[in-house]
């Protein structure tokens, strides 16, 4: 699927920059990211894991001694039970198929799964929402996860269309996170917000790598509903060179396997 941005988006284009690596999946789950900041980072803060934690596993492999804190409240033994009894309700009253009450069980063996990996390699998990704003018990703000100690940050986050509310938060600490990760939920429904934002990052960082989920709707000369981002800090270095055309071959891969990518071309 071939996509031509015009002008308008031009404030997207990432800058050609070396040394970058896939980490994670050749699929869903896997991400482009400037490798010298992976080495000689501190920590990795994960928000968002799903059903795959390959990123932070290979994250693990290339620098042993990062620490790892990941929050997703949705893999979880309260999530499980929660959902579990609501669709078991809906079961028995016959508004629901056994399929769906049996899919529950997806959660529970996804939580026992993380929890292993987590114990394994003495990582850190937490089964809360992150938000700006603590409103209940599972939920938590950044102030509560970046603390004092915290330096050399790589932060990725894939949570469902709350970054539009945390990324201002997270950009009280740019001085502690060297690397973003973010998938970007819905950008043209969002537009105004969508840019703000994007041009507020890059006060701090520059786009090296942009990538559209394969599971987006297409709309010609319109932003997919899922892009995924990588931010780096800068460097001091004020001319660049800007990528004209992506996919970039050997790096990216798509999200859905049995889908076409998209090709994007900023015309």
């Amino acid at each position: 699927m071939k996509l031509f941005l015009n002008k308008k988006y031009f404030f997207l284009k990432p800058i050609v920059k070396k040394n970058l690596i896939r980490i994670g999946n050749k699929s869903d789950g896997g991400y482009v990211i400037d490798k010298a900041c992976l080495k000689r980072a501190n920590n990795l803060i994960s928000f968002g894991v799903g059903d795959d934690w390959s990123f932070e596993k290979q994250c693990l492999k290339i620098n042993n001694k990062i620490n790892i804190k990941i929050y997703d409240h949705t893999v979880d033994i309260t999530f499980f039970f929660n959902n579990f009894f609501r669709r078991f309700r809906r079961f028995i009253t016959f508004r629901n198929k056994l399929s769906s009450l049996t899919n529950t069980f997806k959660i529970l063996n996804n939580y026992i799964k993380l929890k292993k990996f987590v114990n394994k390699n003495n990582l850190e998990y937490f089964p809360y929402k992150v938000t700006n704003i603590k409103f209940s018990k599972n939920e938590i703000n950044i102030d509560k996860i970046i603390s004092k100690n915290d330096q050399k940050i790589i932060l990725k986050c894939d949570i469902e269309g709350d970054e539009y509310k945390i990324i201002d938060k997270v950009l009280n600490f740019s001085k502690k996170i060297e690397m973003i990760i973010v998938e970007f939920h819905w950008p043209e429904k969002n537009f105004k917000k969508f840019k703000k934002i994007i041009n507020k990052l890059k006060n701090d960082y520059n786009i090296v790598h942009l990538h559209i989920n394969n599971n987006s709707n297409y709309v010609k000369s319109k932003l997919p509903d899922f892009i995924e981002f990588t931010f780096l800090k800068k460097q001091g270095i004020n001319r660049y060179k800007y990528r004209k055309h992506l996919p970039i071959k050997n790096f990216d891969y798509p999200n859905n396997p049995a889908i076409d990518d998209f090709e994007i071309y900023f015309k």
